[in-house]
């Protein structure tokens, strides 16, 4: 994250590729037991989700959300590539 931050890079845009990862690890099962250099979460800087792929834990699509400029919050799911690709679900986020 220094790194980052020193490279004058998007601080958003960190946190949506860690906690992409984090998602994708943690709806795989395996948790953050993974070379995290070796999952390619493929976000793009502009939308707020893809597809990932890794041979060790599968195909996965997912899906970003800011929250008050802020916070970033992923939700990934399991998921198979299509040629009619993929649609993102209806998620709701209640703010209280």
């Amino acid at each position: 994250y220094q790194i980052w931050q020193q490279q004058d890079q998007d601080i958003e845009y960190w946190f949506r590729v860690w906690t992409t990862k984090e998602a994708i690890l943690k709806a795989s099962g395996l948790g953050i037991r993974l070379d995290l250099n070796s999952l390619n979460t493929q976000v793009h800087p502009s939308d707020q989700g893809g597809m990932c792929s890794h041979p060790l834990i599968g195909t996965f699509a997912y899906q970003n959300f800011i929250l008050n400029q802020k916070i970033v919050v992923t939700i990934a799911w399991r998921a198979e590539q299509s040629c009619r690709g993929f649609q993102f679900p209806k998620i709701q986020i209640v703010q209280h």
